[in-house]
């Protein structure tokens, strides 16, 4: 077994993790039923991995952020100390939210585990402790008090065909029917969100750095998948100010025992792009699913931005009202036959130069991958 073992990181975090020695809060160890030490440690390995960045087949890098409003207070505070904590955050919520996916959960250790585990300092000794507790016959029984204690986001369901919250209706999809100039659209698909959700109470949130903002009950929040292991509940968040309420776009995230609140772009309809950075917060919205799309339907319309010399670049975006959010950018360099291919999941958009513009043309035929080309996990 490698030394660097789940054991091993729990019991650093005992001894030196900031904040621990003076908190009242219990440690927490990641246990799953059924799951034996070394089937523990390898996915461990996996998950600390991805946390790093470092490639998993199958899978995208996680979604870290720098900096973001730690870094732009960092002229008057050490821009890259603050920084460096907002990426170890990043880090160990995607350490956190890869177990999660796997499986695990996080139980409180009793006063006794916690001392005995500070006592193993030695691998074996540790390997011991986690072994037995995983042994434990009653760890079923806190495994499920401890999910019942857990106010969390709620679950967001697969797409066969979506991304940036939206599920994609292939099967009505319009195709351009003449070669598409610069600016125009090559392609409209209609769209419906992939999962929304009513915020119960008022959200209030804050940070150290004065950042004061809630979510209204009532509010309609929308799910977002960012890829296998990262889903965001985005929705409008409102701010006090001498010219009265400002609206603005917040997305909410499961970061290791809390969740973290990230400032997106786009309309209360959909969220766009991800701007930098994001807090931590204790506690999460609390959101009433339901089976219904309580915001109703999206027009996504693929356009043609700019046509180079070897290939083209693309965007999509949500239109609705009159308004627009970019939910994708994309393109590439025609291939030796003339062609660049867009997967679209089940189908493929096919492009070639066409006169003045760009020829699109639309087949079923796709591989299941979707617009960055990434397969499903």
């Amino acid at each position: 077994m490698t030394n660097r073992s789940i054991v091993a990181a729990v019991v650093g975090a005992v001894l030196v993790a900031p904040g621990l020695a003076h908190a009242a809060k219990p440690v927490r160890v990641f246990t799953q039923v059924g799951k034996d030490l070394p089937g523990q440690m390898a996915d461990e390995t996996t998950c600390t991995d991805y946390a790093k960045g470092v490639p998993t087949p199958g899978l995208p890098p996680p979604v870290v952020t720098n900096g973001g409003v730690a870094a732009a207070a960092g002229a008057a505070l050490a821009t890259g100390f603050l920084a460096g904590l907002e990426e170890a955050k990043a880090r160990r919520a995607s350490y956190e939210r890869c177990m999660r996916a796997r499986g695990y959960t996080k139980v409180a250790l009793t006063p006794e585990e916690e001392t005995a585990l500070k006592a193993a300092r030695k691998q074996p000794e540790r390997e011991a402790w986690f072994t037995a507790l995983l042994a434990r016959p009653d760890l079923a029984q806190r495994i499920e008090a401890t999910k019942g204690e857990i106010i969390d986001l709620p679950p967001v369901p697969d797409a066969k065909a979506g991304a940036a919250g939206l599920v994609f209706d292939m099967a009505q999809a319009k195709v351009a029917e003449s070669a598409v100039a610069e600016g125009g659209a090559l392609l409209t698909v209609p769209a419906g969100h992939l999962a929304t959700a009513r915020l119960a109470v008022d959200y209030p949130v804050s940070n150290m750095l004065g950042i004061n903002k809630r979510g209204e009950a009532g509010a309609v929040f929308h799910a977002v998948a960012r890829g296998p292991y990262i889903a965001q509940w985005c929705g409008p968040f409102v701010n006090g100010s001498v010219q009265g309420k400002i609206t603005q776009m917040g997305c909410v995230e499961t970061a290791g025992d809390g969740f973290k609140v990230v400032n997106v772009g786009g309309e209360t309809w959909l969220a766009g792009e991800l701007f930098a950075g994001g807090f931590p917060v204790d506690d999460g919205p609390r959101l009433e699913a339901s089976a219904e799309d309580l915001i109703g339907p999206v027009t996504v319309t693929f356009k043609l931005d700019k046509i180079t010399k070897k290939g083209v670049r693309l965007s999509a975006v949500g239109e609705r009202d009159g308004k627009t959010v970019r939910v994708w950018t994309g393109g590439g360099n025609f291939d030796a036959d003339g062609r660049l291919v867009v997967s679209l999941w089940s189908h493929r958009l096919t492009l070639t130069r066409g006169g003045e513009g760009v020829v699109a043309v639309l087949s079923a035929d796709g591989d299941g991958r979707d617009w960055y080309g990434t397969a499903a996990p």
